[in-house]
């Protein structure tokens, strides 16, 4: 008596199993590149990847997101969003990959959504709320924790090695690209 049933429609479950997915996917993708890499070149790998990326792109773009190419400005944020945030992007992450551990990797690339927070304050003036600093305060501090082990002597004694740099600036691309796809949704 007075409590509200909760119930989940179908779309809504699929809809959680396709996030459950993703999340899979997403996580895996650290481990299977390293592994990938290891049997595949770098360049015939990032060939294929960029190839089924740019397919999808294209296939979201034109039957989800209903963008005819009639509307040039939102194709030039298509075009930055597969230069950046897809071809050079996979560039550094397989590059990194193939030259970190792939704990630092996936460490380094869970910055992704306190970059876009940044670089959005920061190119386009998109206010940061009170909570979502928190967030990014919570989030900096907690990746920090993990990547020094929680201890100070591994801060003082921190070096990155050549493929944490690349996976850097895959970070920074991933944002950018980020940053691409909300321009193209807002016009």
């Amino acid at each position: 008596k007075g409590r509200k049933m909760l119930t989940t429609t179908k779309e809504e479950k699929r809809m959680r199993w396709l996030l459950v997915l993703v999340l899979f996917m997403w996580g895996s993708n650290f481990v299977f590149t390293k592994k990938l890499l290891e049997t595949f070149s770098l360049w015939t790998f990032l060939f294929f990847r960029n190839m089924v990326a740019v397919l999808a792109i294209l296939i979201i773009v034109r039957k989800f997101l209903d963008i005819k190419p009639r509307d040039n400005k939102i194709w030039l944020y298509i075009l930055g969003v597969s230069i950046i945030g897809v071809t050079i992007n996979n560039i550094f992450f397989q590059l990194g990959v193939k030259h970190t551990l792939v704990t630092n990797a996936s460490l380094i690339m869970g910055l992704t959504p306190l970059a876009t927070a940044f670089i959005s304050f920061l190119v386009f003036h998109t206010p940061l709320y009170w909570k979502q600093m928190l967030g990014v305060c919570f989030g900096l501090f907690g990746v920090t924790l993990v990547v020094l082990k929680g201890s100070i002597h591994t801060l003082l004694q921190l070096s990155f090695n050549i493929g944490d740099v690349y996976m850097l600036v895959a970070l920074l691309s991933f944002t950018v690209g980020f940053i691409f796809i909300k321009k193209a949704t807002d016009s």
